[in-house]
């Protein structure tokens, strides 16, 4: 329907309604106080009443417009534009014609109403109007009785429209284009705010959505609301004539609510609610379009037909299209026009739809549900149509999740803690564009824990012993059924019987279940608990426990558990009861005597027997008289055994008894029996004696014997040893080496020992006193008796002996490895040496040479390192005493042999072995320096020939550039490649030099090592021993060395070894220290350096 205010009810309102069942369609006039009614289909005007309300039968007003029939098609009503609002609630200002009977009859509002509908329901009639104080109203009337029923204040209103369960009116608001959404149960109303302003309104049949037609200058098209979430989505139309804007005049939906039909006055737009676009448009070119205004239009109850009252110039008509198509099927001229006296045309209305037969209703299942923490349930809807789609939804706070939240199935699960019983109802919504929105729900309750207790019945027993058994009680509370499943862990001792259950006489009362747990099977081998679970059958979540211990079977031992002993001896024994609460024993002995019969521990008197004979004695515990142990003796005669030491008169000790002197007779048992012998023992002062073996050669300690029933003797030998003491004197002068050492001091008869001396610094050894005499040093004593031996120390001399070389042994030769002979002396005594020297090189430098330096007072060797430093660091030392530790370096390996002192005289013996890359001629140069700062200075003592390694041929093949100019500050690659017949493994360095001269001072002057793969920089003082301006290996890596003459990158550096050649890549930058015409020399060496090349001039470098 189509309502505006009243001021300009005289021209434009309309309406039209028509009959379902007959399919008639009423046509209103205003201004003649009629109404006509043709058929849909034939176009046929059946009759027209005029004047309708002429004096009786009731007293209303005139100009009959909004028209409205019921859904069952019995009753038309009709409003009228010139009745004035009144209080008295029974003026007749509304008609209601009998469709049937053509009874036409007043019904009291109290209002002056112009618009009008029925509710899909058939229950109410509403009417849109002003009342008698000129407010605007919405009026119900109830359509059994046709009498007024209620009455709400609302704005102006444009439009109305009502939901298809007939609870909810929607009303657009004249001027704002909102909307009010009226519960006509409550009354209550809620503003609806479209996304523009709307004219027209249809609800559609689904009970959710509405639409609005607009047709303002902002918008003009439909917008459809949602109204359950409020969205909203909006669908423009483009006007016929471009650049114009819809005259929204009225809308109509088709029943199922695929098309709805937009009235814009001249033109008719049917507008899929698919595509939202126009399936046609009525008075569209080529058709002409509908003359000035189209007052209405209506749909017939079949959806067949679209009906469009058309009122233009001196003509009315009333045209029937094809709902479907837009074609025209009936063109009816109607009796009124708007000229003259003769009345316009106001409105037409057919009945709405028949009301839409209920969906069917839905349901979730199961329902109600009982759930305990963490359960699941699998809820379903049903039944569902085509088309429908399912939300599922929890209410709010309500605990648990659901699995998903669409379609006709969902899982609930409980939470994993519920405190208190609560609901949790989960609802299914089911929405169809087609049919109207179910909701069904599913009534779930959550049950707090189940509480299950395990308590054990008299008698309790703990621990459990293998076959007792222990009855238990669970008692359940807040669970139907109350029962309980009994279980103990998979693979537990023992076995669980389930009983009866029985009620407690407690409040409330208690299901109590009973079972008996048996200590079965195996018994455990340690202290086991077992845990018995009680679990309740409505849920695994209510379980008690009960924790049984299970002890190992009682054990039972004694010791010792058996014996020789000979008659009349005395044997004490001990039992001990296990995994027992009780622990007494009872004993008993077969023969012989128990000193108790209870207790621990007791002794027993072996019995007199003239012939071997076996005696148990048994000890039986008091807790579990089937546990006992055994303890078995042979008893015999006694036999006599000797014991004799060598010297006489030392200690043993038999079967670990207490220590008994040698020589010693004993009766014993016969069997095994142990002799242990204390070694070393104490003799003599100074004199010890230690075990050697025994007289059958056996060197057991302690050793077995088996006693049989003879006599036997045994004799263990002892060695002598003497202890050797030495002191130095004064205190702190110095020291006294032995070699060999001894921890103890006491040593072997006959063993000779070694003595040296060792003075500390500022002293000097004088002399040797008490057991040895003179100042040899070292001496050897004989440990023939105990000695005692003094070193004595003077302070060292302070100038009054000369140092001298005397000569070195061999003085010449050619072999690898060599035991050379060296002698120094001094002429205030060979003590007073402080340090000697041996240097072996090709001339007098310590660098690259085997150079060693012997000190006196401490009697340690120090090899120098390659550096060449006589103060250190040094590659090695060794104490004298260790001639098999060599210290070496990368010219030789050196073991000190000996280093000897007589008068004046110390003779170093030295074993050397030379390395392959020292190969050459070489000469021995001796040096000795005493304590007083005598020097010999460097004597040269003797040649060697130490051999080379066979060395290959070295070539340097080439220089790529061999000649290049470029400016200072350029990076250039030199490229230089040589060749080694051993192999390109066998290269050692080598060297690239750019100078005007061989020279390696303020040059570019480089070293390539390869064992390392390292590159060095000489810097600028040019010698190859460095020091190095900086040193990289060429991995590749980014970083650079430089002096004032060049710098090289490790960026485009590099080092390739293949076959027997060698390719040394240098990304290198000549710097303006260097400037000027320059020669590149190359060299090479193997390893060994037993091959070089010698300097190669391979290129040029103009450096400007």
């Amino acid at each position: 329907m189509r309502l505006r205010h009243r001021t300009f009810l005289a021209t434009t309102i309309l309406a039209l309604a028509g009959s379902a069942r007959a399919q008639y369609v009423y046509v209103t006039y205003s201004a003649a106080n009629a109404f006509s009614v043709v058929g849909i289909g034939s176009g046929a005007l059946l009759a027209t009443y005029t004047p309708l309300f002429s004096g009786a039968p009731f007293p209303a007003g005139s100009g009959p417009c909004g028209v409205a029939v019921t859904p069952d098609s019995l009753t038309a009503y009709f409003t009228f534009l010139n009745t004035a609002p009144t209080s008295v609630l029974n003026l007749n200002v509304m008609a209601a014609l009998s469709t049937t009977t053509s009874a036409l009859m007043g019904v009291g509002t109290g209002a002056s109403t112009y618009g009008v509908l029925a509710s899909p329901d058939d229950m109410f009639i509403y009417a849109a109007g002003l009342d008698s104080s000129l407010q605007e109203v919405v009026i119900q009337i109830s359509a059994a009785s046709e009498t007024f029923n209620n009455e709400w204040i609302v704005p102006p209103i444009a439009d109305m429209a009502i939901s298809p369960d007939s609870s909810t009116l929607y009303l657009a608001v004249q001027n704002t284009g909102t909307i009010i959404a009226l519960n006509v149960a409550t009354g209550v109303q809620t503003p609806i705010t479209p996304l523009v302003p709307v004219q027209a309104l249809v609800a559609a049949p689904d009970g959710v959505t509405i639409y609005g037609a607009s047709g303002s200058s902002l918008f003009q098209g439909i917008v459809a609301i949602d109204v359950a979430t409020g969205n909203q989505t909006l669908h423009p139309i483009i006007p016929v004539v471009n650049g114009s804007i819809i005259n929204v005049m009225g809308m109509k939906l088709t029943g199922p609510g695929d098309t709805i039909f937009l009235n814009a006055g001249n033109y008719v737009y049917a507008i899929s609610t698919t595509t939202w676009l126009p399936s046609y448009i009525v008075g569209a070119p080529p058709a002409q379009p509908l003359s000035i205004p189209s007052l209405g239009i209506a749909v017939s109850a079949d959806n067949s037909t679209l009906l469009v009252l058309n009122n233009g110039g001196n003509l009315s008509n009333l045209l029937q299209y094809s709902a479907a198509t837009g074609a025209l099927l009936e063109n009816t001229a109607l009796p009124f026009s708007i000229g003259g006296n003769s009345g316009m045309a106001c409105g037409i209305g057919t009945n709405p739809p028949p009301p839409v037969a209920p969906p069917p209703a839905v349901s979730v299942t199961p329902s109600p549900v009982a759930l305990y923490a963490g359960q699941q349930v699998k809820l379903t809807v049903a039944p569902l149509a085509a088309g429908d789609t399912v939300k599922w939804s929890l209410a709010p706070g309500a605990l648990g999740t659901l699995s998903s939240l669409t379609g006709p199935a969902t899982t609930y699960t409980a939470p994993a803690s519920i405190s208190q019983f609560v609901g949790a109802p989960v609802t299914a919504t089911v929405t169809n564009p087609a049919i109207a929105t179910r909701t069904a729900a599913a009534a779930i309750s959550l049950l707090p824990p189940i509480q299950v207790t395990v308590a054990p019945s008299a008698p309790v027993l703990n621990p459990l012993y293998p076959g007792q058994s222990q009855t238990l009680t669970a008692a359940v509370q807040g669970a139907v059924p109350t029962g309980v499943n009994w279980s103990i862990p998979a693979g537990a001792p023992g076995s669980i019987t389930p009983g009866n259950g029985q009620r407690s006489s407690t409040f409330p009362p208690q299901l109590l279940a009973t079972a008996v747990y048996t200590y079965s099977g195996p018994p455990v081998t340690q202290p086991t608990q077992v845990v018995v679970s009680a679990t309740s059958v409505a849920t695994p979540a209510g379980t008690g426990t009960y924790t049984v211990t299970l002890s190992p079977a009682v054990g039972l031992t004694v010791t010792p558990t058996s014996g020789n002993v000979v008659s009349g001896a005395t044997q004490q024994l001990t039992a001990q009861v296990l995994n027992a609460g009780n622990t007494a024993v009872a004993w008993s002995a077969s023969a012989g005597s128990l000193s108790a019969t209870t207790g621990s521990t007791v002794t027993w008197t072996a019995p007199t027997v003239s012939a071997p004979t076996q005696v148990t004695i048994t000890a039986t515990s008091v807790f579990d008289n089937t546990k006992s142990a055994t303890a078995t003796f042979q008893v015999s005669p006694p036999t006599a055994v000797t014991i004799v030491t060598v010297p006489a008169g030392l200690q043993f000790s038999l079967d670990g008894g207490a220590p008994l002197t040698a020589p010693q007779t004993r009766n014993l048992a016969p069997g095994a029996h142990s002799i242990g012998l204390l070694s070393p023992q104490p003799g003599p002062a100074g004199t010890q004696y230690q075990f050697i073996n025994w007289s059958d050669s056996s060197t057991a300690n302690p050793r077995t014997i088996t006693v049989g029933a003879s006599a036997a003797n045994y004799t263990a030998n002892f060695g002598v040893q003497y202890l050797l003491t030495t002191a130095v004197a004064p205190a702190g002068a110095g020291s006294v080496a032995a070699s060999p050492s001894s921890v103890s001091g006491y040593y072997t008869a006959g063993t000779k020992v070694q003595l040296t001396a060792l003075p500390n610094g500022g002293s000097q050894f004088s002399n040797w006193t008490a057991d040895l005499s003179g100042s040899a040093n070292p001496q050897t004593i004989a440990m023939n008796a105990p000695h005692s031996v003094i070193a004595n120390f003077a302070v060292a001399s302070g100038g009054s002996g000369t140092p001298s070389v005397i000569g070195t042994s061999p003085a010449s030769g050619n072999t690898a490895a060599q035991s050379f002979t060296f002698t120094f002396s001094d002429s205030a005594g060979y003590q007073s040496l402080s340090v000697v020297n041996v240097l072996i090189n090709n001339f007098l430098d310590g660098r690259h040479a085997c150079f060693l330096a012997y000190s006196v007072p401490s009697t340690s060797l120090y090899l120098v390192d390659d550096g060449g430093d006589a103060g250190g660091p040094f590659a090695g030392g060794v104490v004298l005493g260790n001639p098999g530790t060599a210290i070496q370096n990368s010219q030789c390996s050196v073991n000190l042999t000996s280093a000897t002192g007589s008068g004046n005289t110390l003779t170093l013996v030295l074993n050397i072995a030379f390395n392959a890359a020292f190969a050459g001629n070489k000469i021995q140069y001796l040096a000795a320096r005493d304590n007083s700062g005598g020097n010999t200075d460097w004597q040269g003592m003797g040649v060697w020939q130490a051999p080379p390694a066979p060395s290959g041929q070295i070539t340097v093949i080439s220089l790529t550039p061999a000649r290049n100019a470029a400016p200072a500050g350029t990076a250039q690659t030199l490229t230089a490649v040589l060749t080694d017949t051993k192999g390109a493994a066998d290269f050692g360095v080598v060297n690239v030099l750019a100078n005007t001269f061989i020279d390696g001072r303020q040059a570019c002057f480089l070293a390539y090592v390869a064992s390392s793969n390292t590159l060095y920089l000489v810097d600028d003082g040019g010698d190859a021993g460095g020091p190095f301006a900086g040193g990289m290996v060429l991995s590749g890596a980014a970083g650079t060395i430089q002096n004032s003459q060049c710098s090289v990158s490790g960026t485009g550096s590099s080092a390739v070894a293949s076959g027997n050649t060698l390719t040394l890549t240098l990304n290198l930058t000549f710097k303006s220290g260097l400037s000027g015409n320059r020669i590149v020399w190359v060299a090479g060496r193997d390893g060994a350096g037993g091959n070089n090349t010698d300097w190669q001039s391979m290129g040029t470098e103009s450096i400007q």
